[in-house]
């Protein structure tokens, strides 16, 4: 008879992810929804750039993204992150108070998985 091997241990693994959003209070309640309530290893930045900076190469499974006020920067963002080779295949999901100005094939064409609409509620 074989030994019993036991099995993985889940709570040692956590998803990463990479929130940026330049509202304090939105990055507070999300972290700490993302982290207590949901497991996840949150990284919570001000900006796209000190994200990435604070990402030092290592990439999240999610990004997490304020989209600005009008579309072309929100897509300019979403240009500027990808130009890092590392981070071209991680997953973007804008989170902003003008989700429905973003249709889905507009998401889509720019490699955008979808859009989080604020207000929220972080409960559910």
């Amino acid at each position: 008879m074989s030994p019993s091997i036991p099995p993985p241990d889940k709570s040692a693994f956590r998803y990463s992810v990479l929130l940026v959003d330049h509202e304090a209070s939105v990055r507070d309640v999300l972290q700490v929804c993302l982290d207590d309530l949901g497991g996840w290893d949150v990284q919570g930045a001000l900006s796209l750039w000190q994200g990435i900076e604070m990402l030092a190469g290592i990439p999240p499974d999610i990004i997490l993204l304020d989209a600005p006020y009008i579309e072309v920067c929100a897509k300019d963002l979403v240009d500027q992150l990808r130009e890092q080779p590392w981070l071209r295949s991680v997953p973007v999901v804008f989170i902003t108070a003008k989700a429905s100005w973003f249709s889905k094939q507009q998401l889509q064409s720019w490699g955008v998985a979808g859009a989080l609409p604020k207000p929220f509620n972080p409960l559910t």
